[in-house]
């Protein structure tokens, strides 16, 4: 038996009705062959290559801050934990006054779940919006993104009205005309894995906008409240050693480590000369790695959200921690740090 023949009866077993089999079967030769290719054992000479961050991002340029509804976006890497999936969004519209309301798009070319829904794009990666995944995201994290296109007028009031139907029951209009997936009734449904792999793919995303919420509240209750200052203090990582060096001019910077306890685990900080980044690393007390903290957030000495840690490590630009930062859990609280002596 052929694996379109399999894809085809698999469909079939998953979907209630014929057109519904047709596009879930055209999902899964997108999704097995995109998996094919992530177990391809790729050339020694291929993997040993690393990726110039800092070149990269002297060559793409500046944000693009003036937003707008209506213009799809790709987000800071920041914000996701897949480099080889581009993140692209579409900003619907201002939710309220500095938050924004957007949708990811998928990766695939047809729409899984009755969330989401094709746009009548043909750039790969811009054919099908999750609007199940809708999310509303500060101005000053979504203004850290590149503008890349327009949505049409019809795409967007779809999208907004495919939104209104998944999340608060609204019935969708007579005119709405875009193709949406079926509905996953089955518990070995693969679609449900792919859901999940979406979700944990903007968990950096998902920590940024809580954290921005939680800082903001904790700086005004500061001011409000000494004590609440103090608590908060506690919660502000302040490495002398990143200002001292940046104060050198480049030639003679040296590397430089700094330890910190979070939680009874080691949080060590390396400054590195030659890019003028520092790297994170969480290490145990056997001096592993220690990955429990993956998804945790690195907040600037500018609230600013540098990221999240995976695989236990974060690098992020040294300027962005100069004299301040904070870690923030997955809910976006700020997490108490102290220098090891």
């Amino acid at each position: 038996m052929n694996e379109k023949y399999e894809n085809s009866l698999y469909a079939s077993l998953l979907s209630d009705t014929p057109e519904d089999a047709i596009m879930l079967d055209a999902w899964l030769d997108e999704r097995t062959a995109d998996l094919e290719r992530t177990m391809d054992n790729l050339p020694e000479e291929i993997k040993s290559v690393r990726q110039n961050n800092r070149r990269l991002a002297c060559s793409v340029g500046s944000f693009d801050k003036e937003i707008a509804p209506g213009q799809i976006r790709i987000l800071s890497k920041r914000f996701t934990t897949d480099p080889d999936v581009i993140p692209y969004v579409a900003v619907l519209e201002e939710w309220h006054e500095g938050m924004w309301l957007v949708i990811p798009f998928s990766q695939y070319s047809y729409p899984a779940t009755p969330g989401e829904m094709t746009t009548g794009l043909r750039h790969l990666g811009l054919r099908v919006m999750q609007v199940w995944n809708a999310r509303t995201m500060q101005e000053p994290l979504l203004a850290k993104s590149f503008l890349f296109g327009e949505l049409p007028d019809s795409v967007c009031q779809d999208g907004l009205s495919l939104f209104r139907h998944e999340m608060g029951g609204v019935d969708l209009p007579e005119g709405f005309d875009s193709l949406r997936g079926c509905a996953i009734t089955m518990e070995a449904d693969p679609r449900r894995d792919y859901v999940a792999e979406t979700i944990a793919r903007l968990c950096p995303l998902s920590t940024a906008v809580k954290a921005t919420e939680r800082i903001r509240a904790e700086v005004e209750r500061r001011e409000l409240s000494d004590k609440m200052g103090r608590e908060f203090a506690k919660r502000i990582a302040k490495p002398k050693f990143i200002e001292e060096e940046m104060k050198l001019a480049a030639g003679t910077r040296k590397p430089r480590t700094e330890c910190y306890d979070v939680g009874g685990i080691s949080l060590d900080l390396e400054f590195s000369p030659e890019t003028d980044a520092v790297v994170m690393t969480f290490y145990d007390e056997q001096d592993e790695k220690f990955l429990g903290y993956d998804g945790y957030g690195v907040i600037g000495r500018d609230e600013e959200f540098l990221g999240a840690f995976l695989d236990g490590s974060i690098r992020v630009s040294a300027e962005a921690v100069r004299g301040s930062f904070m870690l923030v859990d997955r809910d976006g609280g700020a997490v108490e740090i102290k220098a090891r002596d």
